[in-house]
C-alpha cells in the first residue's frame, strides 16, 4: 500500500515493505497549503512508488517539511502562506541558505519530487533544486575554479575596484 496524505488531520501514514506502518500528522503547521503540497510530494517518494521504505527516513523528511513551512510563514519568510506552486526561486533561496545541511537536502529532494506528484513550480525552481547545495554536507574541498571562472572573477574585481576610485577621485574633485 503506498503512503497516503490525510486531510484531517494533515498528515501522512505509510506502509513499508516489512509491513510496518508509520503516520505523521502536522496540526497547527503555519502553512498549511505548502505542507500539504509538500507531503504529496513525500507520499511519491515512500516505496511502492520512491526509495524511502521506513518510518525514520518518512519521519526526517517531515521534520524538513515543518523546518521550511515554518521558516516561509515567519517574519523571514515574508509570511508566505500559499503552496508549492507560488513559492518563488528568491524565497527557497532564501531559506535554503539559512536551513541546516539535512533540511536543504531533505527539502530539495521534496521540492524536485513536487513535479512527480503533479504539482506545477514556479519558474526555475525545479532547476534551483536540482543544483549545487547552498550548505556543505561532508569536509571535502569544493571543485576548484577553471581558468576561464578564475579570468572573470579577475576581471570583474578590477572592473569593480576601477569604478570605485573614479567614483572616489570625481568626489574629491567636487569637494
Amino acid at each position: 500500500m503506498p503512503a497516503t496524505v490525510t486531510g484531517d488531520p494533515l498528515g501522512i501514514t505509510a506502509v513499508f515493505s516489512d509491513g510496518s506502518r508509520a503516520g505523521f500528522t502536522f496540526t497547527g503547521t503555519p502553512c498549511p497549503r505548502l505542507a500539504g503540497d509538500l507531503l504529496a510530494a513525500l507520499a511519491e517518494m515512500v516505496h511502492p512508488h520512491g526509495e524511502l521504505d521506513a518510518a525514520d527516513s518518512v519521519k526526517l523528511y517531515c521534520a524538513a517539511i515543518r523546518n521550511m513551512a515554518g521558516a516561509l510563514a515567519g517574519t523571514e519568510g515574508g509570511g508566505f502562506t500559499g503552496g508549492a506552486g507560488e513559492l518563488t526561486r528568491g524565497q527557497v533561496a532564501r531559506y535554503w541558505m539559512s536551513a541546516p545541511a539535512w533540511a536543504e537536502g531533505a527539502s530539495r529532494r521534496l521540492v524536485l519530487a513536487c513535479g512527480q506528484a503533479g504539482l506545477v513550480l514556479g519558474g526555475g525552481l525545479a532547476e534551483l533544486a536540482g543544483g549545487r547545495s547552498f550548505n556543505a554536507r561532508d569536509t571535502r574541498p569544493l571543485e576548484p575554479y577553471g581558468e576561464t571562472e578564475w579570468g572573470a572573477l579577475a576581471r570583474a574585481c578590477a572592473t569593480v575596484a576601477e569604478e570605485s576610485y573614479r567614483a572616489h577621485r570625481q568626489a574629491l574633485a567636487a569637494a
